[in-house]
């Protein structure tokens, strides 16, 4: 053990274990509830000897179990901590409803709680109490789950305002747990009992669905116990049968949480089923696998395991199958099977199916306000920039179902006292509601007409939540106005005549939102949403760099020229190398659309510099993340056709990425490596400088070792452009 901190029992001081069991009884029903209590211990230092007694082994001549209990109950002080939140600001929360303190949390964090945790784990011995087991595993997913709510969900509407500084530091913390180092230490757990499993996988839901990248997703899906010097003994209490783990093409934590997932108990089912939805985000090989695995013993595939769990009388365990079920179609592409067989052989359409379930749990009464806005949630990831899908729901007249929805919960206009009363609850399902209709109207004319055709008067609706008293409904409504507004027709006639412009200007200069229409900027608003990109949270960053995206598309180079000088090149370079994937993504697609023109491109580079220009893409194309290499490619195939190919044979970083990237692992980014490879090729100059540097050595053994399954992300599609590129290499 290291040295006791200041304030620490000295080692000739040194408490038994009776005395340790007590103080830390007494500390967990003091701080229970208690926020003024849980900051007074985190502030003490209190959680410093917590620490030593959670992974403290050495208790000479004490009674075995007696020093299990100690450190169940440190585990437990530690869940507790936490926890729940410090200090809202009870003025602060009629305006937010998501206002809150990550300041115990992030003391924890600070304090190293997770290495303690992870190292209590390493130090188990096989004959230890399971109860010991489900409290470190309880412990350890509280404190990730509280650093998750920091980051922020990534499809659960606006998140907390939390500071970037925070936000960083809860997602330097949850990057620790995804080291492989790590994952070594507590995924094991998933195979010792049915409870310790439960807590798992309730953290990897929680941590996994606010990842903004598809690696760590990807690492976790392929983890086996098979590289492990010393495999622990799994628990009698999981179920075994079906094929072994490290057979099974869905990796060993697929099967361990399908496994999971057949238990009787309803939380077991749940935390399975809520963690497979989240390590499915982003993961088209594992969503492959997951439809199309045959049955396993007892006659029942994974995804149709999952929609009999649809029909769970809990609504808790339903709502978790629709998540993942919804999750999986997805994930199979755009266009998801279209017939699944049940145990009893009968078929039916999965996503039909699904969007009629949750067409009938939005509107079922019955249902908690806090699933029913889940719900709404799952039906947006169903029916995003799919459309098929799209036109299933304009079959089923599923707006209808959400516009009732906003018509039930629609504020009173006799009373402006409405926002003090109305529940967290309901302002959040009106929120999610807002951004169903957005995702369903977003990309079909015909879901357009269906809302504004209706009796319910949608476009009032809007207008009213643009000026709610909740930043969350305002931030709605602007995604809600957004997506009407794709339409020539609406944008001509309703979105003017009704004010709806208007009431996006206003939306505007409250700097809480930055969604406007391209009339706006005609009327001076570049300037408040470029300096929104200087704003610390993401979604407000990300919005403004959409809403330039988007004033830009079919713009003359005039336009683009005016914004851009409003911008700021070096505003501009800072979000190229933003440290934020997602505003480093949106930032390499502006790029990229910016430069489709030599006359374009020459203003870009004149303005931002050749040199870092390609550093930055070189930087964005070197990161593990599919969606945001491919941009970065795209961007430099777009350069590669403007200027002379011959410059990027002087870029030495570059082409170092280009040749890692020949080997990387399948994906779409790979394919346009390729094409851009290709680009440079067609040059002579260029050819011979790539075959200097290796490069047809390097794509003769990437083709040689790919894939033979046919299991890759891009259907193997990067074969043909490699087989191109090669050619020309070899002229």
């Amino acid at each position: 053990m290291t040295a006791s901190p200041a304030g620490t029992p000295a080692a000739e001081e040194r408490p038994s274990a009776a005395e340790r069991l007590a103080s830390l009884k007494v500390l967990k029903n003091a701080i229970v509830g208690n926020p003024k209590a849980k900051k007074a211990v985190v502030d003490e230092g209190a959680i410093y000897w917590m620490f030593d007694w959670l992974v403290d082994m050495e208790y000479v001549g004490e009674d075995e179990a007696l020093t299990w209990n100690v450190r169940v109950e440190a585990a437990r002080v530690i869940s507790t901590l936490a926890n729940g939140k410090l200090f809202v600001n009870s003025e602060e929360s009629k305006l937010n409803y998501f206002s809150g303190s990550p300041y115990a949390t992030l003391r924890l964090v600070r304090n190293r709680v997770l290495e303690a945790l992870l190292l209590s784990i390493t130090n188990l011995r096989p004959n230890r109490s399971k109860e010991l087991d489900v409290a470190l595993c309880t412990a350890l997913k509280s404190v990730a789950t509280s650093c998750s709510t920091i980051v922020g969900p990534l499809d659960s509407g606006l998140s907390e305002f939390h500071s970037q500084t925070e936000r960083e530091e809860a997602k330097q913390a949850l990057e620790r747990l995804f080291k492989p180092d790590a994952m070594d230490i507590y995924l094991p757990m998933l195979d010792r009992s049915t409870t310790a499993a439960t807590e798992l996988a309730y953290m990897l839901h929680a941590c996994l669905s606010c990842w903004d990248t598809s690696a760590p997703r990807r690492i976790m899906s392929q983890w086996s116990l098979t590289h492990l010097p010393h495999r622990p003994t799994p628990s009698p209490s999981l179920p075994r049968g079906g094929s072994p783990p490290e057979d099974n093409k869905g990796g060993w934590v697929t099967n361990r949480l399908l496994l999971l997932a057949k238990q009787d108990s309803l939380k077991a089912q749940e935390a399975a089923l809520l963690a497979l939805s989240a390590l499915t985000i982003d993961n088209p090989v594992l969503c492959g696998v997951l439809t199309t695995t045959r049955p396993d013993d007892h006659g029942l595939a994974p995804l149709a395991l999952i929609f009999d769990l649809t029909l769970s009388l809990n609504s808790s365990v339903r709502f978790a199958a629709l998540r993942c079920a919804a999750r999986i179609l997805r994930g199979c592409g755009k266009e998801p099977p279209s017939q699944i067989k049940r145990m009893n052989r009968s078929t039916f359409n999965p996503v039909l199916t699904l969007i009629l379930q949750l067409n009938q749990a939005i509107v079922d009464e019955t249902l908690s306000l806090d699933l029913r806005t889940k719900c709404c949630y799952i039906f947006a990831i169903l029916v995003t920039d799919s459309i098929p899908i799209l036109d299933t729901i304009h079959q089923t007249k599923s707006l209808t179902t959400l516009l009732k929805i906003l018509v039930d919960n629609r504020p009173s206009r006799e009373t402006s006292e409405w926002a003090d009363e109305v529940p967290r609850a309901a302002v959040r399902l009106r929120e999610a509601a807002f951004l169903a209709v957005a995702a369903a109207t977003l990309h079909t004319q015909e879901n357009r007409r269906e809302v504004l055709n209706n009796p319910v008067s949608y476009i009032d609706m809007v207008i009213e939540a643009l000026s709610d008293e909740h930043v969350n409904i305002r931030y709605a409504a602007c995604h809600a106005a957004r997506a009407m507004s794709r339409s020539t027709e609406v944008q001509q006639t309703t979105a003017m005549d009704s004010g709806l412009a208007e009431k996006l200007w206003e939306a505007l200069q409250k700097e809480k939102d930055s969604r406007v229409e391209v009339k706006m900027f005609q009327q001076g608003a570049i300037q408040y949403i470029v300096g929104m990109m200087d704003r610390p949270e993401t979604p407000v960053q990300l919005n403004a760099i959409w809403t330039i995206r988007n004033t830009l598309w079919r713009a003359n180079p005039d336009e683009h020229r005016r914004v851009f000088t409003h911008m700021g090149f070096d505003r501009f370079y800072r979000l190229l190398t933003s440290s934020d994937r997602q505003v480093r993504q949106q930032a390499i697609i502006l790029a990229r659309n910016t430069t489709t023109t030599s006359q374009m491109f020459e203003f870009i580079r004149e303005g931002l510099g050749m040199q870092r220009l390609f550093d930055s893409l070189a930087e964005g194309l070197d990161i593990d993340e599919d969606e945001l290499a491919l941009q970065a490619a795209c961007t430099l195939d777009n350069i590669a056709y403007i200027v002379d190919r011959r410059l990027f044979l002087d870029q030495n970083i570059l082409l170092a990425v280009l040749k890692r990237r020949v080997k990387m692992r399948s994906g779409k980014a790979r394919t346009a490596v390729f094409q851009l490879l290709r680009s440079i090729a067609e040059d002579e100059m260029g050819a011979k400088g790539l075959r200097e540097r290796g490069f047809d050595v390097a794509i003769a053994e990437a083709l040689r070792d790919a894939d033979p399954s046919g299991m890759e992300a891009d259907g193997g599609e990067w074969k043909n452009a490699a087989g191109q590129v090669l050619k020309m290499l070899n002229r």
